[in-house]
């Protein structure tokens, strides 16, 4: 076997599933919901956020010349990028919480 090479010798089903991430763990998880009120519905709901190398595609990068190399830095601005658009996803929901917890 070469460096860099995996055997799938003896795996059932989907290899790349089997080998390198579980397709279940790509499923949405349940929200999180912050009760805010008295009544029922007074709520702010949370959508939990997935963040991994593998589901943001940048668990590999490769850099041996200028061509994998930009592609690399492209990869890593989508995943910046991304990022980012979580972080704002964050920063709003956290704000909300505050604004309820301090109109309580």
């Amino acid at each position: 076997m070469r460096f860099g090479q995996i055997s799938i010798d003896g795996i059932r089903g989907n290899a790349r599933g089997t080998l390198f991430f579980k397709t279940d763990d790509r499923e949405k998880d349940e929200p999180m919901k912050f009760q805010i009120g008295a009544n029922a519905n007074q709520h702010i709901t949370f959508e939990r956020i997935r963040a991994t190398g593998e589901l943001l595609r940048v668990n590999t990068v490769m850099s041996n010349d200028r061509n994998h190399s930009e592609i690399a830095l492209l990869r890593i601005d989508e995943v910046m990028k991304a990022l980012n658009k979580q972080l704002s996803y964050v920063g709003a929901v956290s704000d909300r919480l505050e604004h309820a917890i301090s109109n309580a």
